[in-house]
């Protein structure tokens, strides 16, 4: 760490960490979100034009997204929040 703070200052780099945590949590929210969203437009209700004309992505691809953004983040978070 001393190398790391003979660079940048000290709370430059916890911001930039918690900026990171931040970016990642924003896009584990997302790929929720659109997981969510193919799971509902997958019933194919009437729902009018816009909704029939989607092509979905099937749900369980979203799995290996969200795991990959679930682990370095819970990580970061983890190790950042303790410090």
């Amino acid at each position: 760490m001393d190398i790391i703070f003979s660079v940048i200052r000290e709370d430059t780099f916890w911001r930039i960490l918690l900026f990171c945590h931040f970016l990642m949590a924003v896009a584990l929210l997302a790929a929720v979100t659109l997981q969510a969203a193919s799971v509902l437009t997958s019933a194919r209700q009437a729902a009018g034009n816009f909704i029939d004309r989607l092509s979905p992505v099937p749900a369980a691809s979203y799995a290996a997204v969200i795991l990959i953004l679930y682990m370095p983040q819970a990580l970061l978070g983890a190790w950042m929040y303790l410090k």
